[in-house]
């Protein structure tokens, strides 16, 4: 019995200490926290909402839902006008957070409608790749990222920190589990069979994934090929480890994240640009320096400006689905081509500047120091 409690005991320090210890890697004032409120709402507004209205015009025989599903308790697809107000609603919520009017209510509102409408679109069988983003809308709902340069601020919370940390923890184990895989299937020291090419011969032939770098693929020498299985591979594995190391070493493995992600998009053509305003999330301390540049009128400008930006956009979203018109994305093509991969491939390089300087700003140690107790 005393070696049970003992044991209890001592799993409950370690706890707590790697608990403390992601929380100082990921720790993040609540203005910083708010101007990527901002940055979120405002880059999803921009580059695309989830719709649902499609939905309705499938047939019927379509509805096979999961069985731990919130569809299931439906007999098939509901009306149109189901579909029709959960689009409105999206393009609401959205505008509400980007704006800060009770960021935490409407961030929280929007996952439940994005709940209820991924439910039935699941149902056609196929899972959609874009988890973080409502993730990152539900961690931050228990933040203080709607406390500040908001338009109806939120109250402080003490859970601040622990929600970011959790949102790390997420995508740490996100990555964990798809590392796991590859970890089963590419790690096998043998140079007759690749990861890399499993992923690219499909795609190049079959779905016409031939933009960008794509050719150069060809090129390529088979031991490098071999290298970049097992680079991605440890890359998916060790993010808990940089997340427990320390801010520099999480940050670290980030900007290694955002070169691996812009990668694959220039070879393989996957995009994944739902993940560049998460990482963003990470990079903005200390890189903002909010005794500098809170009160600076240019900055506060921009901060305004981008909130009407904002505002706009969601009026013509919510416009365009009242018109019958459907969903719009201003910057980027619903269809996969150059133009649209071009424009991913910029946000990615811009992501990894930012992080690139995020991750310099920490040879300031006193500075950092001082962010970080202020946290």
């Amino acid at each position: 019995m005393n070696f049970i409690n003992s044991l209890i005991i001592s799993t409950d320090k370690l706890i707590g200490i790697l608990l403390t210890r992601i929380q100082k890697s990921t720790a993040t004032p609540a203005w910083h926290s708010s101007i990527f409120r901002i940055l979120f709402g405002t880059y999803f507004l921009t580059f695309g909402l989830a719709s649902f209205g499609w939905i309705s015009e499938a047939p019927g025989s379509f509805f096979d839902p999961p069985f731990f599903s919130l569809a299931r308790l439906a007999p098939g697809f509901p009306p149109p006008v189901v579909f029709f107000t959960l689009d409105i609603l999206v393009a609401l919520l959205m505008v509400l957070v980007t704006i800060g009017v009770r960021a935490r209510i409407s961030g929280s509102a929007l996952v439940i409608v994005y709940f209820i409408g991924r439910s039935f679109q699941y149902s056609f069988g196929k899972i959609d790749h874009d988890v973080m983003i409502w993730a990152t809308l539900l961690c931050m709902s228990f933040s203080n990222w709607g406390t500040q340069n908001a338009l109806v601020p939120d109250k402080p919370l003490r859970s601040h920190s622990n929600a970011i940390a959790v949102l790390a923890c997420i995508l740490s184990f996100g990555m964990f589990t798809a590392g796991y895989e590859k970890y089963q299937n590419w790690l096998d020291f043998d140079l007759g069979t690749n990861g890399v090419l499993s992923w690219f011969y499909p795609g190049y032939f079959n779905l016409d994934s031939q933009f960008l770098m794509a050719d150069l693929v060809f090129k390529i020498p088979f031991w490098l090929l071999e290298l970049m299985d097992y680079s991605a591979v440890l890359l998916e594995l060790t993010p808990f480890l940089c997340l427990i190391a320390g801010a520099r070493f999480w940050k670290a493995w980030l900007l290694t994240a955002c070169m691996f992600h812009l990668a694959n998009l220039l070879i393989l053509n996957i995009p994944f640009g739902h993940h560049i305003p998460v990482y963003c999330c990470f990079f903005l301390c200390p890189l903002l320096q909010e005794e500098k540049i809170r009160n600076n009128i240019w900055f506060i400008k921009f901060v305004r400006s981008i909130i009407v930006f904002a505002i706009l956009i969601g009026i013509t979203h919510i416009a365009f689905r009242l018109s019958g018109n459907g969903v719009i994305s201003f910057l980027k093509p619903t269809m996969r081509n150059t133009f649209s991969l071009l424009i991913d491939a910029v946000t990615w390089t811009a992501l990894l500047i930012l992080g690139s300087v995020s991750l310099w700003s920490h040879r300031d140690k006193e500075y950092v120091q001082s962010i970080y107790r202020s946290s």
